[in-house]
This record gives structure tokens, C-alpha cells and sequence, in this order.
């Protein structure tokens, strides 16, 4: 009982206080030096793409930020600024490995992938890495990309990888993956056309445009998009394919297919298209059901309260009038 005190205590008392209870506010309080530069070469438009960083970048020790400080602070401190999975998202930048992943766990089969074809798929444009560290990667997984700034002190140096679909996006193509292996072929294909799509089952049509989506909302159970294609087709959320997520076009409700197998596409009409992806998983309604069910029963038993108390002092009042003589 005192350990779970003791817990609750903690947790309240680290609400809302920086990032380590143990370091300063002062060391959260702007935006991480990667950030800057990731925005800088955005001009200031993130939510349109993913990042990755690489969890094998080396901390340097000696690094000459933060001399006073103590290395636990000092680790920290780089961590927000090298913009460990999450630590950017207050400026808009969301990490492939992150709260809004596209993770590939649930699919073995997109493991089989190489490292660029799933930074294509999910939207992962720009890659933060270390200057020196022991990542596993081979050297052609970073063959071509664009280094856009580099933080010596912090270990860091970042590229953009300019093959990357965005993270929102309408094609008019579609393939019909015959089966996972001929999936995982084409999504190696470094051939494969970008307007195209690949779904589990149905019709094959050719199709040659591919037109960016524009996030108009963004929260963690909701997001809406806006897009104009001239043709009818599908959009594509650069976002896992997983239950719970209901999706509407245009007002009306969608169903969620899987493309590439592994992110969310729905189909749209020609013309200009709203859409909004909101998360309702079956858990979350059936706890909801308990919850006022619950809320219902302890309303009807305190209603009944007074009556039961009314006729409670009846019967002692017949009981008391029995016993007299």
C-alpha cells in the first residue's frame, strides 16, 4: 500500500513539470537546435513528412554544452535537442518510431524491406544521424542523401532523403498485390511507380498522378486532410493500418483499406475531398458502456437510499410498538 502511495505521489508530483524532474526547466524551454534546422529547410511546414532518428547515435560525454551540469542532466539535454522519438512533437515533428508510428512490428513481412523502401512508404524525409556512431545500417541505405545541416557538439548531422512520399497524399493508381511475397517484390522495386498503390484484393488501373494532401487538423485521435485530384482514386495516410481508426469522405463514412501493406488508403471521388481519421477502437466504446453503466446503477442505488432509510425506521417503529405491553 505505501509503495503504491508512494507511486501516486510521484506521478502527481511530476505532472506537468519538465521532461526530467532532476534537470532544469530551463534546459526544455526552447525548440531543439535540430528542429531549427529541419524547419529552416521546410520553410516552417512540418506535419507534411516523418523524421527518423537513429537510435545508435553516440552520446558525446565531453561535449562542451552544459559544462556545470551533471552528465545525467547534460544526456538528457542532448537527447531533447537531437530530438529523441517524441521530443519533437511540440514542434510538429513526428518520428517514424514514435507516438504516430508506422510501425512495421505487427507486419513481419515488411521487415523484409530495405531500410530506404521503408523510409519511402512511411514519409520518413528527413534522417537524423550521428557523426560518429554504431549504427547496423550498410552504407548504401544512406547512398544519395542530401546532408542538410550538421551539430558537431551534439554529435549530430542531418539528411534529407528526397525520395520520400509525403505522409498524406492522393494517387489514381492501384495495383492488386497477388500475394504477400509479390507485395514485398514490387515494394523493393525500385521501379515502381510512385502513383501507384498496391490492395489486397480487387482491379488493376494504370494511373500517373500523385497529388500531395494538405493536414488542415492534427491531434492524437484525429486528423483531417484536404486534397484536389481531377480523377477519382485513393488517399493514402502514410499512418499503420491498424483496428479502431473510422474514417469519413466528405462527411460520409469510409472504409479503411490496406495499401502497401501496411499503411490506411480510402477510395475519393474526382474534385476536391475532405477527410477525417478519428480513433474509436472497440475497447474504448466498451469501457465507455461500463463506465456509465456504472455511473447509472450508483445513481439508482443512492436514489433508493432515502426510501430504504423511510422504511427501515417503519419497521423499527412497528418492532418497538410490538414490544410494548
Amino acid at each position: 500500500m505505501l509503495a503504491l502511495i508512494l507511486v501516486g505521489w510521484l506521478d502527481l508530483h511530476t505532472a506537468h513539470r519538465p521532461l526530467l524532474a532532476l534537470a532544469p526547466a530551463d534546459l526544455f524551454q526552447g525548440q531543439p537546435q535540430a528542429a531549427q534546422i529541419l524547419l529552416q529547410a521546410e520553410s516552417g511546414h512540418p506535419q507534411t513528412f516523418r523524421i527518423h532518428r537513429d537510435p545508435f547515435i553516440s552520446f558525446p560525454s565531453r561535449s562542451a554544452a552544459y559544462p556545470k551540469s551533471s552528465i545525467l542532466v547534460r544526456s538528457r539535454a542532448w537527447e531533447y535537442e537531437t530530438l529523441l522519438p517524441d521530443l519533437g512533437l511540440d514542434a510538429g515533428l513526428a518520428d517514424a518510431l514514435g507516438y504516430t508510428p508506422a510501425r512495421p512490428g505487427w507486419v513481419p513481412r515488411i521487415s523484409q524491406v530495405s531500410n530506404r523502401a521503408f523510409w519511402n512508404l512511411t514519409g520518413v524525409k528527413y534522417l537524423v544521424w550521428g557523426i560518429e556512431n554504431a549504427s547496423p545500417l550498410l552504407p548504401e541505405d544512406l547512398k544519395g542523401l542530401e546532408e542538410v545541416g550538421r551539430l558537431p557538439d551534439l554529435n549530430l548531422v542531418i539528411f534529407r532523403n528526397r525520395e520520400a512520399l509525403p505522409r498524406a497524399y492522393a494517387v489514381t493508381g492501384v495495383r492488386w498485390a497477388r500475394d504477400p511475397a509479390a507485395a514485398i517484390r514490387d515494394l523493393q522495386d525500385t521501379d515502381f511507380p510512385r502513383q501507384v498503390i498496391l490492395l489486397g484484393a480487387g482491379q488493376s488501373q494504370p494511373g500517373n498522378l500523385l497529388v500531395p494532401a494538405r493536414l488542415t487538423q492534427a491531434g492524437d485521435q484525429r486528423f483531417e486532410f484536404t486534397v484536389d485530384q481531377d480523377l477519382p482514386g485513393y488517399f493514402v495516410l502514410a499512418d499503420s493500418y491498424v483496428p479502431g481508426w473510422q474514417a469519413r469522405v466528405n462527411g460520409a463514412p469510409a472504409r479503411i483499406l490496406r495499401a502497401d501493406d501496411l499503411v490506411r488508403a480510402v477510395a475519393i471521388p474526382a474534385g476536391p475531398s475532405r477527410l477525417g481519421f478519428l480513433y474509436r477502437p472497440w475497447g474504448f466504446r466498451l469501457g465507455l458502456w461500463i463506465s456509465l453503466g456504472t455511473l447509472i446503477s450508483i445513481v439508482i442505488m443512492f436514489a433508493h437510499i432515502p426510501a430504504r432509510a423511510k422504511n427501515l425506521k417503519l419497521k423499527l417503529a412497528c418492532w418497538k410498538g410490538r414490544d410494548r405491553p
